[in-house]
């Protein structure tokens, strides 16, 4: 019988590090950053965040646009390992039922900061219906920082900082997950989810 650790998968070296170099480049001082509170809910203090998906952020931007399309490519190298796993499609099959990327995001947690254990859903930004996704990615972008480790499933699995690192694992009230306080330096994370 399957656990729930046999969900997560773990992809090392997700991109290459000018393409991290250029997604931090381009967004570190951007006016753009917000609050960021999982699922609008949890998070005693949470990072900040800006949605390079969003129209508004790419818009009139070739280089941001550049910069998505090369991010987005990757992250769908990287996730065809999990969907092949999973959606058994060597059987002809597709238990995964995935129909989209979204919500691409930069996370940036400074020392001090946090995010609560959390479940997700995504709120689509230009319609603002929420929706549940059926996996959750989290790509590390750097790991020049202390703490900040990613919990999954309440303490059971716990991940270091790995920069390129992504995690992948079902986006469901099953897998519980959390960032530890980072507590020196700023910890950058990608993190989006298919639907």
């Amino acid at each position: 019988m399957k656990s729930l650790a046999d969900y997560i998968l773990i992809v090392d070296d997700v991109m290459p590090q000018h393409v991290i170099d250029d997604l931090l480049k381009e967004y570190e001082t951007s006016n753009a950053w917000m609050n960021y509170v999982a699922g609008k809910s949890g998070g005693n203090s949470p990072g900040t965040h800006i949605l390079i998906s969003h129209p508004a952020i790419i818009q009139n931007s070739p280089s941001r646009t550049k910069i998505l399309e090369e991010v987005q490519r990757y992250i769908l190298e990287a996730f065809d390992q999990y969907h092949k796993k999973y959606s058994k499609r060597d059987q002809g099959l597709n238990h995964l039922m995935i129909r989209q990327l979204v919500g691409l995001r930069i996370i940036r947690y400074e020392a001090g900061q946090s995010l609560d254990m959390h479940t997700d859903r995504y709120t689509d930004p230009g319609t603002n219906l929420e929706l549940w996704p059926v996996v959750t990615f989290t790509l590390n972008l750097n790991e020049n920082y202390s703490g900040g480790e990613l919990d999954l499933l309440e303490g059971d699995h716990i991940f270091q900082a790995k920069a390129g690192r992504c995690v992948f694992f079902p986006a469901n009230f099953l897998y519980p997950h959390a960032v530890y306080p980072v507590r020196r330096g700023v910890r950058y994370s990608l993190v989006g989810w298919f639907l």
